[in-house]
């Protein structure tokens, strides 16, 4: 007898579904065997109708409440807006689902403590969309620093723009740069340091169409290690073509 799929529902109607989640599974048929997207709910129901009629979902739910609460949706992908994801995170651990969640999955530090909690006390998982600490090339090159082929990692130097969609320009616009697109950064550099940075300086740009949004952040840390790494990511418009770029600097 085959294994049950894993089903998943998806909170939200955000337009990276279909590049992020469902062109990856059904261009992948090991995943595909594997996981099946039972339907979609979001702010409106409409809109949840629109989007799953769209993107060839199969059923679109009436409220949050009516995803969460269907035993054939063992996990959810959040996508909401960044102002609903900490609530409806809670919320779906609290019905029992593991949950993926877009970044940033929180906006504060308190609300991260609120989420952690929530997973541990309910014993789900809760996992974080940084996309990139996933990606086999950064995971390829953190072994090669552990096992000493390519020398001792001393500096990280990461810029971020964003510049690659309209998508990007819209979200980021309203949850600023360092939530926006920074979070990808600091998660870069965790996970090729395998360490935890302290904060030695930050500079931010405020935004000129909301002076409460940083559209420029310059990070500089320092690990225990005594490595260093630099992060900067913009979303100011002259920037919007300007290329992400990582280089290491390391020591044989």
């Amino acid at each position: 007898m085959s294994e049950r799929k894993l089903g998943v529902g998806i909170l939200g109607a955000a337009r990276n579904v279909p590049f992020s989640v469902l062109q990856p599974l059904r261009q992948n048929p090991d995943l595909a065997a594997r996981i099946n997207i039972v339907g979609l709910a979001s702010l409106q129901k409409a809109e949840a109708e629109t989007a799953s009629k769209d993107w060839g979902i199969a059923k679109a739910y009436a409220s949050f409440e009516e995803l969460l609460s269907d035993p054939t949706v063992d996990a959810v992908y959040n996508v909401l807006p960044a102002a609903h994801r900490c609530h409806w995170t809670v919320k779906a651990i609290q019905a029992g689902k593991h949950v993926l969640c877009e970044t940033p999955s929180v906006l504060n530090g308190r609300e991260a403590v609120i989420v952690q909690r929530a997973a541990e006390d309910g014993g789900r998982v809760l996992l974080e969309g940084t996309h990139p600490t996933s990606h086999p090339v950064t995971k390829r090159v953190r072994q090669m620093i552990l096992e000493g082929k390519i020398g001792t990692l001393e500096y990280i130097d990461l810029d971020m723009p964003v510049g690659h969609s309209l998508q990007g320009k819209v979200v980021c616009s309203k949850t600023g740069a360092l939530m926006g697109v920074g979070v990808h950064g600091v998660a870069i550099v965790r996970a090729l340091s395998g360490d935890e940075p302290t904060v030695i300086s930050a500079t931010a740009q405020q935004s000129p169409d909301d002076p409460g949004v940083d559209a420029a952040m310059s990070c500089n840390l320092r690990f225990q290690s005594g490595a260093g790494a630099h992060i900067g990511c913009s979303i100011l418009p002259q920037m919007a073509k300007s290329p992400t770029s990582l280089f290491l600097t390391l020591v044989r």
